[in-house]
C-alpha cells in the first residue's frame, strides 16, 4: 500500500472572515463553508488542491496592487444633507 505524503501543519484563524494558512501561502477572507471546502480541498488523499488561491504575502502584495491598477477607486465626498440629484 502506497504511504500518503505528509501534510503540512494547518492553521485557521478567524478575523473578518476565515484565514486558512498552510506553509507561508494562505487564502483569506473565507465564509465558513468556503473555509471548510478549503481545508477538505488541501487534506483529502484525492483532492489534494485548494479550492481558493493559496498566496504567499509577496504574491499577495503583487495581487493588491495588480487590483488597484485595474480598478482605481475614485474619491468622493457627498455632504449627507443633499439630495440625490444634488449630489450628481
Amino acid at each position: 500500500m502506497e504511504k500518503p505524503p505528509t501534510l503540512e501543519p494547518i492553521e485557521i484563524r478567524q478575523e473578518d472572515g476565515f484565514t486558512v494558512r498552510q506553509g507561508d501561502r494562505e487564502s483569506g477572507d473565507l465564509t465558513w463553508d468556503e473555509m471548510l471546502g478549503q481545508v477538505v480541498g488541501l487534506t483529502h488523499p484525492k483532492i489534494r488542491s485548494a479550492h481558493y488561491r493559496m498566496m504567499s504575502p509577496a504574491e499577495r502584495a503583487d495581487e493588491e496592487v495588480r487590483r488597484a491598477r485595474c480598478f482605481p477607486v475614485a474619491k468622493r465626498t457627498v455632504r449627507l444633507d443633499t439630495s440625490y440629484e444634488e449630489a450628481q
